[in-house]
């Protein structure tokens, strides 16, 4: 029986940390802005529309995002876990990339069920939720928590394990490279067990760092994200005119590549590795051409376009390599880049 409705944000600070705890769960503890996964502590409840939203602008804002009818600012459709940082950055500002605020939106809508029925289960006294919200909330700064983790955490992961064994994964977040340049995208990993296994894997058999083969996949993919986004330049802002803009060389301001998972093949002499993430972008390029809006004048301008979507790229690695590997031994091949594209000129 669907119970979403009953659970709401408010000023009773029980009330609060529950919701925090059902949605740090959910979520992964991951902070939703820069998905990283983070430390419970770290972790705030963040109003993805602020809840001081007046309510004409709400009313006009729900022209643009699509939300269902009973959508309320303190339902656990409207809210997410969000480090410090983020939040400080974010203040009580709408997210400005209009595509990949509708997907933190659509994300919440889709799991305010779940998180509601976590809360519940806080609140009807299941001692063993109680017990293991507990458990991620430790500080694990403190010298007797972390002995006690020591001791009993061997055994609850043993217990997890015969419940769902690919539930024993962790998930750790490596910067490999910091955005200084169009050629150098910020490169970072999101690293699970199976990425681990494939750190281990490539050296045994390749003798090849995986930050080698994922900087050189990043580069690629950096290339095709930047040749999409020129095609939607080319193309215009509304599919149903066929424009024909001149376009100048692009400015990428931001461009962040997010590795979250991968899978490998070995065929033959070689290994054929699939990565999988997401892609962020924020790119600026001189726009000349036939204005659509008013018919014998041009427009001429410098457009911004804010790009957010998933990619799917190929790497293959030769194994017979008698001097090791270098970048240049990689063959990379970019399967596919989907994004949404928000607009301003």
């Amino acid at each position: 029986m669907a119970t979403t409705g009953v659970v709401r944000y408010s000023s009773d600070t029980d009330n609060n940390a529950r919701i925090r705890s059902a949605l740090a769960q959910v979520d992964g503890y991951r902070c939703y802005v820069c998905t990283e996964p983070k430390a419970f502590r770290d972790l705030q409840i963040d109003h993805l529309i602020p809840r001081t939203i007046p309510n004409s602008d709400f009313e006009e804002l729900k022209k643009v995002v699509r939300v269902p009818v009973g959508f309320h600012l303190d339902g656990p459709e409207n809210l997410a876990v969000i480090c410090g940082p983020c939040n400080g950055m974010k203040s009580d500002n709408v997210v400005a990339h209009k595509p990949l605020f509708q997907i933190h939106i659509d994300r919440a809508i889709h799991r305010a069920q779940k998180v509601t029925d976590v809360v519940l289960s806080l609140v009807n006294g299941r001692a063993l939720s109680r017990a293991l919200v507990l458990v991620s909330q430790a500080n694990i700064d403190d010298d007797s928590t972390r002995e006690d983790l020591r001791l009993f955490a061997p055994g609850v992961v043993q217990r997890l394990a015969s419940v769902d064994e690919n539930l024993i994964d962790y998930v750790q977040s490596e910067t490999l490279r910091e955005q200084r340049s169009t050629e150098l995208p910020e490169v970072r990993l999101m690293v699970n067990n199976r990425l681990r296994f494939l750190r281990d894997l490539l050296q045994l058999l390749a003798d090849v760092k995986l930050s080698d083969v994922v900087e050189s996949m990043a580069g690629e993919t950096a290339t095709a994200v930047i040749d999409a986004c020129e095609r939607a330049l080319a193309a215009g802002p509304m599919s149903e005119y066929d424009y024909d803009f001149s376009i100048g060389s692009p400015d990428v301001f931001h461009l962040e590549i997010t590795v979250n998972d991968a899978e490998v093949v070995r065929s033959g002499g070689e290994l054929n590795v699939a990565f999988e993430g997401v892609v962020d972008a924020w790119i600026s390029a001189h726009v000349l051409g036939d204005d659509p809006d008013q018919p014998s004048h041009l427009r001429d301008s410098q457009t911004d376009v804010w790009i957010f979507g998933a990619f799917h790229s190929n790497v293959q690695i030769p194994l017979d390599a008698e001097e090791g590997h270098s970048q240049d031994d990689f063959i990379v091949d970019v399967s596919k880049v989907e994004f949404a594209v928000d607009w301003s000129s």
